[in-house]
């Protein structure tokens, strides 16, 4: 068995396990990805022989922590052939591709999941968490239907707009940029069956969704707004599509896990942060990254942090999983000197986090 970084001759093995693993996209869909998304650089796999039997990718976008842009490097296309399931080889990949990424000085990892579990145990923590919500059709008014060829320029940058604002004063949020959102809209609308529905009143436009028809919902792949009466106009668009309900999930507190972070090198995590004045040391446990290991010493002061290795006593342990959950604001239980508890809590403040993509 061989893990190795794919080429370009690996390329249709990659899309033939991708259409066999992920058989509900569309083939114009797998068409356009591994055409135009797909970089064989990117993407990891175990081998037998020739044979293609696991692989998995990493996405190289932007995303918000603690006001800071950093690289989210986000692992996508994890798949394994069905004749190959159960042997660990997908585990045995994301290892090696969350070691790369360290060596290679990056900060972090993200994904987006509905199998947290088996994230959890490579180090990965869920800082968001989703609720599934629907809206009874009622018609009414204060949106309109956009199909692909309705999506100009202005619309994107509308769109881009409403997003900024939904996001204000939280993180963990993916940079969505003009070109971010055209591909999103090429993603659902031209590759796939989704509508786009857009919501506004007096001031402008209100709210956006992007959702596809199944049975008697339209389910949301992805729906922001920034005023509620937004949601009567999705509930509308429902009924005038003949659906008894508007379907989408929400950001909330409480509830079924969403999106994932894992921490995949100390110094370039903690570097990239404007945290809270203070300083403190901390032993962070990590199975998989063993250069993460040991006692840091995390000095801030002004917006800018340094967390540096040390020999000194650490007064807290924590999990890399606890310190990444520390990093994006989410409360974590801590143990230890009483001091040191009370300086990680003012250095780690809470934070809001949000998340509205997909991937």
């Amino acid at each position: 068995m061989e893990i190795r970084r794919l080429d370009k001759g690996d390329t249709e093995k990659a899309k033939k396990l991708y259409a066999e693993a992920f058989p509900e996209d569309p083939d114009k869909f797998l068409d356009w990805y591994f055409e135009k998304a797909f970089s064989e650089n990117d993407a990891w796999g175990a081998f037998d022989g020739t044979c293609l039997l696991s692989m998995a990718s990493v996405a190289h976008y932007k995303g918000c922590i603690r006001n800071k842009l950093c690289s989210a490097n986000f692992l996508q296309s994890v798949a394994t052939r069905k004749d190959a399931g159960g042997r660990g080889l997908a585990s045995a990949i994301i290892r090696q591709i969350l070691n790369a990424l360290s060596e290679e000085g990056e900060g972090y990892s993200s994904l987006n999941t509905y199998i947290h579990g088996f994230y959890e145990r490579l180090g990965y923590t869920p800082y968001t968490y989703r609720q599934r919500k629907t809206a009874e059709a009622a018609m009414g008014t204060g949106f309109h239907l956009c199909r692909y060829e309705d999506a100009d320029d202005a619309l994107v940058s509308q769109m881009s707009r409403l997003y900024k604002k939904a996001v204000e004063g939280r993180h963990g949020w993916r940079l969505r940029s003009h070109e971010d959102i055209q591909r999103l809209l090429y993603e659902y609308l031209y590759l796939g069956d989704a509508v786009l529905i857009c919501t506004e009143n007096e001031s402008g436009m209100t709210g956006y969704a992007i959702a596809e028809e199944k049975g008697e919902s339209l389910e949301a792949a992805e729906a922001i707004w920034t005023d509620t009466s937004a949601m009567d106009s999705f509930a509308a668009a429902a009924a005038h599509m003949g659906k008894q309900k508007f379907a989408y999930e929400e950001n909330a507190e409480v509830g079924e896990p969403g999106r994932m972070m894992r921490i995949v090198n100390m110094s370039s995590a903690m570097g990239s942060l404007a945290l809270g004045d203070g300083e403190c040391v901390i032993w962070v446990r990590d199975e998989i990254i063993r250069q993460n290991n040991g006692a840091w010493h995390i000095f801030s002061r002004d917006g800018r942090t340094k967390a540096t290795k040390t020999v000194a006593d650490a007064g807290v342990e924590v999990s890399i999983n606890d310190m990444t959950r520390l990093i994006m604001g989410v409360n974590v239980e801590l143990n230890g000197d009483r001091n040191t508890v009370k300086m990680v809590q003012k250095v780690f403040s809470p934070m809001k986090c949000v998340n509205f993509e997909l991937y």
